[in-house]
């Protein structure tokens, strides 16, 4: 049973990370300045941050990221109705006060199991869309490119993309961690 219990443990952190580095790689893309190497400690309880947003970047300010994966399900298979209200909540009243204090905004990047995200999620996916549509048109106009630069088709194009990646990765990892293989 404690194998099971440190396996699961296991199971949630690579997959924390495998979400929190994805979203840096396509904020890089996008060209906005990011990181989770060098994202400062919360001053409580001194753990790193996920993601650090620089300031200038879509948000505005410098944002700390706090990606989470509640899982949809008790141990027992009961749901859990709530799961992702109740997990950004608790991020907030965590986090908010105690990073303002030092000069940084925090904001939940939360998506669940079953690939649903927080309102907040969805909204810092927008901003990631528009900056990546921008960053795209200024590459292909600067590359000679003849077609009219159009934002809002390419930012929709750009939200579809990044939502459906976001979700399928935090579903198909909520299916792996449910349904481990043996080995």
């Amino acid at each position: 049973e404690l194998v099971r219990v440190r396996e699961s443990y296991w199971w949630r952190s690579v997959l924390h990370d495998k979400l929190r580095d994805w979203l840096v790689k396509q904020m890089r893309a996008a060209g906005i300045t990011c990181s989770h190497e060098d994202a400062p400690p919360h001053p409580k309880s001194r753990k790193q941050g996920d993601i650090v947003l620089h300031r200038g970047g879509t948000l505005g300010a410098h944002t700390i990221l706090d990606v989470s994966r509640p899982h949809t399900h008790s141990k027992q298979g009961d749901a859990k109705d709530k799961v992702l209200h109740q997990c950004a909540t608790a991020k907030y009243r965590k986090h908010r006060q105690a990073y303002r204090a030092v000069g940084f905004d925090s904001c939940p990047f939360a998506g669940d199991t079953l690939g649903r995200m927080h309102h907040d999620a969805v909204r810092v996916v927008w901003h990631l869309a528009r900056q990546a549509a921008r960053t795209f048109l200024r590459r292909g106009w600067e590359a000679g490119g003849r077609h009219r630069p159009d934002l809002p088709r390419e930012s929709a194009r750009q939200i579809r993309f990044l939502l459906l990646a976001c979700t399928t990765l935090s579903a198909a990892d909520g299916i792996r961690q449910r349904f481990p293989t043996s080995a």
